[in-house]
């Protein structure tokens, strides 16, 4: 996690730092009315969306939501996350933010990012256009585009084969998803989570698309558990933070997406105050409609 000073460090850190989030988890158990706690299960049973609060800007993404809280602190995870996976090939120079973590998360971060330098499948950048050359071929074959099908000799007589397909994607996965999950580890430790506790009250989440190995996952968003019962708490753009269930996750069900889950010792505090303070308009707002409801009509 990020901390709040730099003692190992003499240089002072460049202006893309900001100041760190708190440490402290935040997880629901007596911090949210047990009306509201049964009335987020009650809704979880019942396959329903929970309640929403709005977001301060709503442009804020799935990521900001789940890895800062919507806060404005911290590197960009989209940086941190190309870093850690060596999409630059080595050539960037160690960034700003490696400077404010601690002695073993920074080395956890060089170890990661070594191995993803150093075992080039894992980033699967040549075996993603392996595959992509081959699906091309093999719907030029199927939509009978003799003339285009030069480009694409060889991969065409390979695509024929639906397993050939089948064999390089799952290659993809077993190799990807173990970089995948221990890049989304490193997130989340670098952005404040305390993560693998042995036993976790809340998990930063998400998915990435098979077909595109290790890069920036297309969704993310954190769960906590409810009365024992796992609650999706996320977001995208032009949409308030949402309350729902697995189902309710983008791609959840999509064959081509993988979900990641890391177990952390709560939310950011963060989390936690925008929660029980949309928790609390929500109440006020349904109080206010029942004694809506009971006003006496005259007339």
């Amino acid at each position: 996690m990020l901390p709040t000073t730099l003692e190992e460090e003499e240089e002072e850190p460049g202006p893309d730092f900001a100041t760190p989030l708190p440490p402290a988890p935040w997880f629901p158990d007596g911090q949210l009315t047990g009306r509201m706690t049964r009335y987020m299960a009650q809704h979880h049973d019942s396959g329903e969306r929970g309640f929403a609060f709005p977001k301060a800007d709503q442009r804020s993404t799935c990521f900001q939501w789940a890895l800062l809280a919507n806060q404005d602190v911290g590197p960009p995870p989209v940086h941190v996350w190309n870093w850690l996976v060596g999409y630059d090939g080595g050539q960037a120079p160690e960034p700003q933010w490696l400077r404010g973590l601690s002695p073993r998360l920074r080395e956890r971060a060089r170890e990661l990012r070594s191995t993803s330098l150093t075992e080039p499948p894992l980033v699967t950048e040549p075996q993603r256009g392996e595959v992509d050359r081959a699906r091309q071929a093999f719907e030029l074959a199927e939509n009978r585009q003799d003339d285009e099908l030069g480009r694409f000799e060889d991969e065409f007589h390979r695509a024929k084969r639906p397993e050939y397909l089948l064999a390089v994607e799952e290659r993809q996965q077993q190799l990807v998803r173990p970089l995948v999950a221990r890049v989304a580890s490193a997130m989340a430790e670098v952005f404040g989570f305390t993560v693998n506790p042995p036993e976790p009250r809340a998990w930063v989440c998400c998915n990435y698309r098979v077909a595109e190995g290790a890069a920036f996952p297309d969704h993310w968003w954190v769960e906590i558990k409810v009365r024992g019962q796992a609650i999706v708490i996320q977001t995208v753009p032009d949409v308030s933070v949402e309350f729902g269930t697995v189902e309710d996750i983008p791609h959840h069900r999509d064959e081509d997406h993988v979900e990641v889950r890391v177990p952390v010792t709560g939310l950011l505090p963060a989390h936690g105050e925008l929660i029980k303070a949309g928790a609390d308009r929500h109440r006020e707002q349904k109080e206010l409609e029942r004694r809506r409801r009971k006003r006496p009509r005259h007339g």
